[in-house]
């Protein structure tokens, strides 16, 4: 019983912040794809938050089903939208490229500081807003962990050490960047 009501919650959850998207983002003119291809971006990004603050682990099935979602929306912005697809695709796959590899790089520089999962997953934000709106999706992701972080640390809840989930993170940081256009 209980695992239905989470589940009913989990799922009108999703509707409901689906169509707040959809209201907010048509106020900005985006295309339909766009719309849909952030709806999409939004709502696996809430249920990435979920299962990592819960279980704190990123599923690469989860993963791998975005990207795939994102090619098909970059095949239907290709028909319908020529004399810009080139941009779109390079803006995409430079985003894909861009978010990966700096926090690879920085996973590499900084032992035990993020996570493959957390990687993967900035990757494919950045393979779905494109390289111009990964900076601000990330900028505003670092600064709520660290506000956060500062809390919990002078609450007491957790100390310098300990490891929290980041993909909650970068779920409020891209909702707050890609709806607010901040």
């Amino acid at each position: 019983m209980i695992k239905n009501n989470e589940a009913r919650l989990k799922s009108m959850l999703c509707t409901a912040l689906s169509i707040i998207c959809f209201l907010v983002f048509t106020n900005y003119n985006y295309e339909l794809v766009k719309i849909l291809s952030y709806i999409v971006l939004i709502n696996a990004l809430v249920l990435l938050a979920y299962i990592d603050y819960k279980q704190k682990i990123i599923p690469n099935k989860i993963l791998k089903l975005m990207i795939a979602i994102r090619l098909i929306f970059l095949i239907i912005e290709a028909i319908l939208y020529k004399n810009i697809i080139y941009s779109t695709i390079l803006s995409a796959f430079l985003g894909l490229i861009a978010g990966g590899g700096v926090f690879l790089l920085a996973a590499f520089i900084l032992k035990n500081s993020i996570g493959m999962g957390d990687i993967k997953l900035v990757a494919i934000i950045g393979f779905y807003v494109g390289i111009d709106d990964l900076f601000s999706c990330v900028i505003w992701s670092l600064l709520i962990s660290l506000i956060s972080g500062v809390v919990l640390i002078l609450a007491k809840k957790i100390n310098s050490k300990d490891m929290i989930p980041f993909a909650p993170f970068l779920m409020f940081g891209t909702i707050l960047s890609l709806v607010f256009r901040l």
